[in-house]
Order: C-alpha cells, then structure tokens, then sequence
C-alpha cells in the first residue's frame, strides 16, 4: 500500500518534498548565520590553534630563549580548556600524530558550541533592536 499522492509528490518536478527543503538552501542561510558563521571560525582558528602550537612545542627545549618559553607557557594556560587532552597525551609520551588528532575534533566541537552561542546572542540582540 504506497501512498499515490506521495509518488505523485516525489514524481512532479520542482514539487518533491526533497526539492522543497534544498532547492533554496543557499538563501536559505541568512546573514545572521554567516556572521555567526565566520566570526565563530576566526575565533576557535585563534584559540584552538594557539593552544595547539603551544602543547606542541612542549617537547622542544629551547633553552637560549626564555621569552618564548613563558609566552608558549602562558598560551598553554589560556588555552588549557582545549589542550587539556592533548596536554596529558605529550605528557605522558610525545606522540604529534594523536595531539593533532585530537585538536581537530576540539576544533569542530568548539567550533560548534562558538557558532551556536554566536547565533543565539545575534539573533537576540537583533529582536532588541526590532522591539525597541
């Protein structure tokens, strides 16, 4: 027993319910989103990726230049909510391979939780606005 109007649905052009969702997607993503979007990535590319630099020359020992090992420290400490992992892998034994790992699914993650947090907060000062 296949539905008829759902065939009928899916063999009109232009009608389907697939084409309904995807056809306009890139107008679909408003400028709210796209802010959210980029100002997220720019963010979590700095954070994320100065923590990582910083758990990865944990195991250099520059030793002629102090400066750069309290900088490298004191990146390590801002960044500790993402390095955490990846500071207990170079601890234990060195492995650059599964630091980078997993750095990028703490990218994403954070990424992830940036943009939402991003949207939300735009969306909500843009009803503000609207209702003042």
């Amino acid at each position: 027993m296949i539905n008829k109007q759902l065939i009928h649905t899916f063999s009109q052009p232009n009608t389907g319910l697939l084409y309904k969702s995807f056809a306009n997607y890139p107008d679909q993503m408003d400028n709210v989103t796209i802010s959210a979007l980029k100002k997220s990535f720019i963010v979590t590319l700095i954070y994320v990726g100065a923590g990582t630099v910083s758990v990865l020359c944990l195991d250099l020992h520059i030793q002629q230049y102090e400066i750069i090992n309290d900088l490298l420290t004191f990146i390590l400490l801002l960044t500790i909510p993402v390095t955490c992992i990846s500071f207990a892998i170079m601890y234990s034994s060195p492995n650059y391979g599964a630091v980078l790992l997993v750095q990028s699914v703490v990218f994403l993650l954070f990424w992830l939780i940036l943009f939402l947090i991003l949207k939300r907060k735009i969306k909500k000062k843009l009803q503000t606005e609207i209702t003042i």
